[in-house]
């Protein structure tokens, strides 16, 4: 299961980067620093989300949705908390660049 969070820290770390570089006219090495803080946040929010996926994971599903709604829940518990972790993680990583970059220019 880590390696799924090495992936998801990868994607957020990605996507705050190009989008933080983006919104908040970011140079190469605030960037760089962005992809950096975002990727490690994001993994470090993506292992809470882990552990808060063990944690709370029924046992078994019962839904009245048929095998559609069987799959949605299956695939919510294999990627969900962990995604939520990685997105909370990668914004506060860029949220701290982004306050650095404000501070000293």
């Amino acid at each position: 299961m880590e390696i799924i969070n090495v992936i998801l820290a990868l994607l957020m770390g990605i996507l705050y980067a190009w989008t933080g570089a983006d919104k908040y006219d970011f140079g190469f090495f605030a960037t760089t620093f962005t992809f950096l803080f975002s990727t490690v946040l994001g993994f470090i929010g993506a292992n809470i989300g882990d552990m808060l996926r063990k944690a709370a994971m029924p046992d078994a599903i019962f839904t009245s949705g048929g095998m559609s709604s069987i799959l949605k829940q299956q695939l919510f518990w294999f990627i969900g908390p962990q995604a939520i972790g990685a997105l909370i993680g990668g914004a506060c990583g860029t949220y701290i660049i982004q306050k650095v970059v404000n501070f000293f220019s």
